[in-house]
This record gives structure tokens, C-alpha cells and sequence, in this order.
């Protein structure tokens, strides 16, 4: 018997709980146990918030501390807490890591310095005083610092009892740059149901949706790109802009639209019509569920290139390369749309995702025997 163990239950959004949920419909339950804090539904708010609380910080916990002399996966460990991770990195026999986003060296988990606008790779091998220099606070669980430190150079120390799998080779090479390259890693991939499902629903909606040139598709934070979204759309006047999101958007002229919505409430339907669909995470990047999204619902995706992010895999054939420079991007973006290379990008995009799904089920499904 194998467990995987992770702080997020599977359900709605994006990436891990979709990943959960894609491999809770297909492992054999005679050979995995899913082990994540369960999620209630009552009707009642205050009910609700408590109960899910009580689960998350006692009964999840107590179900952990009798895994002991077994294998397992560890999925997210901000999610699980950084002492449960540590005591089942001690007392377990295999210890398999599915690595999530960059928080094996960054307390941020995404490693993008604001400061800076780019990724950031001032902790690699070890050097996590730079943390307290930047100022830097984790994400998304709000650990102390000098804890959240405190966990990075125990896995610092730990890694050659650790078989670490990531999401894409870039980031296993961004493994290696950390831990060593003798450290014991490979590329599983990323796969959700919404993703292999795309080919019965790729026909536009017969509904009435509203258009837009470029469309933004990610979460509104600021390392996937939301404050540089704002930046590109002040200075492209001549385009219609959608945003989904409830935050404000910085000096919002006539031309960029914003609202909250999610893939199952409109997003799906307004991404399939844009003519470009942007996702711009400045840090160094796995393949997000939102970029493999845009990919298969649309086509014609802008990501930004950096060292180590997910980009560098991508045939640049198959995608709107931008720097993260504004003025350099503004431009190659204007250049596109006057042109209509969008029609062109989608043809190259489709044969990356033969690839791309090609590659992520046979490794997923081979390491998970689903």
C-alpha cells in the first residue's frame, strides 16, 4: 500500500486539487490511500468554517502520525504542515515527493522578486538569508520565517533520502541547481479530467458571449503576472481586454474589462473566443492548469521565457514568446494581433499538446499504475 498525502482536498480550481481529483477517479484502491483533510459542505457559513477547520488541524493530523514504516507520497507539503512533513520524511520507508511549484527552496513558493519584476534565484543551494534581506513571507501558508527556514535547510539536508517527481524537466533542472546533481529526480507532468476531456468540448457555445482580443487567464496574483497585465493593457488602447477578477484594476480605461469568474461560470467560453490569451507568471514556472487550459481551449497563448520556467520546453513555434519587458512586449503583442498569427500559432500549438499529453500520461500512469 502506497499513500499519497496532501494538505488540499480534490475538488474545484486549479492545479493540485484537480490533479488530486484526476488521480482519486483512477488509482486502485487497493494499491494507493488518498490521505487530505475532508472538505464539508453545510449550508450554514459559521458551521461550515469551523468543522473544516477542526479537520484540517486535528483530524487530518491525527491520521498522519500512524503512518509510519510506509511509502508514500508527499504532495504540497505548505498544505500539510512543515512539522507533519518532517515527521513523515523521518519515519517512513520510501519517501516520494511530487513536487508542485518551487517551494523546496522558496518560502514564497513562487520565486518571483517583486522589486525586480523577474524570478528570483537568490536561495538556490541554500543561501536562505537572502529571504530575510527580500523581506520575503510564505505562501500560501503563513508559516513563521525563521520556521519556514528553519523546514528548507532540513530538506536541504534530506534530499538523497527523497525521490523527487516534478511537474516538467525545467523544473527538475531547477532541482539540481538546488539540491545537487546527484539528487533523484524525473518528470511526471501534470494531467486533470478538464484537460483530457477537451476533445468533445471544443465547439464554441451556442450562447451569446462577448468578445475580447486578449484575454488574461490565471489567478490575480502578482508572480503569475496580474500587476504586469495591467501594465501591458494601459498601453494596448487599441485592443478590448478581459481580466477575470474582483480586485481593482489600476486606472481602468474603456478598453479592459474585469469580473470574476471561473472556468465553470464563463471563463472556459471567453477564453475560446479571444483572439490571444496571456499567461504571464514571472516566476520560474511549472505547467500551470491554466497555460495547458489556454492551450487546448484556444491555442494562441503568450508566456513570458525565463531560466527556468515551463516556456523553455515549449517548441517556440507553438506559443507568442514575451521577455517581461513592457515596451519589447508591447510591441511583439501589437505586431501579432495586426498580422493574425493567431491562426497560425494554433496549428503549431496542437501538435504541442500531442506531445505535451503524450509524454504526461505515459509517465503519470506508469508511476501511479492508473
Amino acid at each position: 500500500m502506497k499513500y499519497i498525502i496532501c494538505g488540499l482536498a480534490p475538488g474545484s480550481g486549479y492545479g493540485v486539487p484537480k490533479l488530486l481529483e484526476y488521480l482519486d477517479d483512477r488509482l486502485d484502491q487497493s494499491k494507493y490511500t488518498m490521505l487530505y483533510p475532508k472538505v464539508y459542505n453545510f449550508r450554514n457559513k459559521y458551521l461550515r468554517w469551523f468543522v473544516n477547520k477542526i479537520s484540517k488541524t486535528f483530524f487530518f493530523p491525527m491520521r498522519l502520525v500512524g503512518i509510519q514504516n510506509k511509502n508514500i507520497v508527499l504532495m504540497h507539503h505548505q498544505t500539510i504542515g512543515l512539522r507533519l512533513t518532517k515527521y513523515l520524511i523521518n519515519n517512513n520507508k520510501r519517501i516520494d515527493y511530487y513536487v508542485m511549484d518551487n517551494a523546496f527552496f522558496c518560502l514564497k513558493s513562487y520565486n518571483y522578486l517583486g522589486s525586480k519584476n523577474k524570478e528570483c534565484l537568490e536561495c538556490i543551494g541554500g543561501k536562505f538569508e537572502n529571504a530575510f534581506k527580500n523581506y520575503c513571507k510564505p505562501y500560501p501558508t503563513k508559516f513563521k520565517v525563521k520556521d519556514n527556514i528553519i523546514f528548507l535547510r532540513y530538506l536541504k539536508k534530506q534530499y538523497k533520502k527523497i525521490n523527487f517527481y516534478t511537474l516538467s524537466n525545467s523544473n527538475a533542472s531547477l532541482l539540481k541547481k538546488h539540491f545537487g546533481k546527484d539528487v533523484r529526480v524525473k518528470a511526471l507532468y501534470f494531467i486533470t479530467n478538464d484537460m483530457i476531456s477537451y476533445q468533445q468540448n471544443l465547439k464554441l457555445p451556442k450562447k451569446k458571449v462577448k468578445h475580447y482580443d486578449i484575454v488574461f487567464h490565471s489567478h490575480d496574483l502578482e508572480p503569475k503576472g496580474f500587476n504586469y497585465m495591467q501594465e501591458l493593457a494601459k498601453e494596448l488602447n487599441q485592443y478590448t481586454l478581459f481580466i477575470p477578477t474582483s480586485k481593482e484594476i489600476k486606472n481602468k480605461k474603456k478598453n479592459i474589462f474585469s469580473n470574476f469568474v471561473t472556468w465553470e461560470t464563463g471563463l472556459k467560453e471567453i477564453v475560446m473566443n479571444a483572439k490571444l490569451v496571456l499567461t504571464l507568471s514571472l516566476w520560474s514556472n511549472t505547467p500551470e492548469a491554466a497555460t495547458i487550459k489556454s492551450f487546448i481551449y484556444n491555442g494562441s497563448v503568450g508566456l513570458i521565457k525565463n531560466k527556468y520556467g515551463f516556456a523553455n520546453e515549449i517548441d517556440h513555434q507553438a506559443y507568442l514568446e514575451l521577455s517581461g519587458d513592457k515596451n519589447s512586449d508591447v510591441k511583439k503583442i501589437d505586431n501579432f494581433l495586426k498580422k493574425k498569427n493567431y491562426i497560425r500559432l494554433r496549428k503549431h500549438s496542437k501538435i504541442y499538446l500531442e506531445k505535451y499529453f503524450e509524454k504526461g500520461k505515459k509517465s503519470m500512469h506508469k508511476f501511479f499504475n492508473i
